[in-house]
């Protein structure tokens, strides 16, 4: 009888010992996993900074649907360095291009003038995603030199900040929008996009 309670502690307490072991390490598995990610946004987001390019971050399979732990880190990475030649016009990119055009205030107002409007296109909706979970959007006809401007708070999308722009016009071009990223100069700003079909 003693033997046999013996056992059942010792069964009982190897069972708990294994919980511990299993939920430790399950946690720490979680927690290095969003490190890697917060890790990975971090150093796309200093390449990106550094190249003037978007590059880094549109070179994952799932571009344009980052976690919400990558891009605060992505947008911390593309903070750390300052580059101010990464600011103007998105180089390499034929289809967008931003130049400043006004003087700089807290707030500021962002043209988005849309291109290349394909036939039996009616409308277009623009997304404006900034770096700290901001978003806007806007429809638009796509009549003669159609075109969409925000007013951007400058706490949102502050001055070196980079943000993004994307454009759909279809139920496929929802799916898979037309978006680049920019870099915030200190003016207000007008960029250029081409409508997907």
């Amino acid at each position: 009888m003693y033997t046999i309670q013996n056992k059942n502690t010792i069964q009982t307490l190897a069972i708990i010992i294994t919980s511990l072991v299993i939920s430790t390490v399950a946690s720490q598995s979680i927690s290095t996993a969003f490190g890697a990610s917060a890790d990975v946004g971090f150093q796309d987001g200093l390449s990106d900074c550094q190249s003037g390019t978007s590059n880094a971050i549109n070179g994952h399979s799932n571009a344009g649907h980052h976690s919400a732990a990558y891009m605060e880190a992505y947008n911390r990475g593309l903070t750390s360095c300052n580059n101010s030649a990464a600011g103007g016009s998105n180089s390499g990119n034929s289809n967008a291009g931003v130049t400043s055009t006004s003087s700089a205030s807290s707030d500021w107002a962002l043209t988005v003038k849309l291109i290349q409007t394909q036939f039996g296109t009616s409308s277009a909706t623009v997304n404006l995603n900034g770096p700290f979970g901001y978003h806007d959007s806007q429809t638009t006809p796509t009549g003669p030199s159609p075109s969409v401007t925000f007013t951007v708070p400058g706490s949102q999308i502050p001055d070196g900040s980079k943000f993004q722009i994307c454009v759909s016009s279809s139920i496929a071009s929802t799916v898979f929008p037309n978006c680049e990223f920019f870099m915030h100069g200190s003016s207000d700003e007008v960029a250029t996009m081409k409508i997907p079909g």
